[in-house]
């Protein structure tokens, strides 16, 4: 099983897509192409490193105060866009 990466269009841009499993790359593609997304490349590496929470929580707590909330009205919780 491989995990090929997607891209897919809106109003003109091109993002990031979700990561398809599949056992090959036309298989890949039939998927893609069912959901509208493009087969983009496949995943070969993936880097695991140490980190900790010290080190990250200033990188979080910035994205987090940029993030918009929303309230749900129908869950009544509130959502981050």
């Amino acid at each position: 099983m491989r995990i090929f990466l997607t891209t897919y269009e809106e109003d003109g841009v091109e993002y990031a897509g979700p990561n398809i499993h599949a056992l090959s790359w036309k298989m890949a593609r039939q998927l893609a192409e069912f959901h509208g997304l493009t087969v983009s490349g496949i995943l070969t590496d993936v880097v695991e490193e140490e980190v900790s929470f010290d080190d990250i929580v200033d990188d979080l707590q910035m994205a987090f105060t940029l993030q918009d909330f929303f309230y749900d009205v129908d869950t009544q919780y509130k959502t981050i866009h």
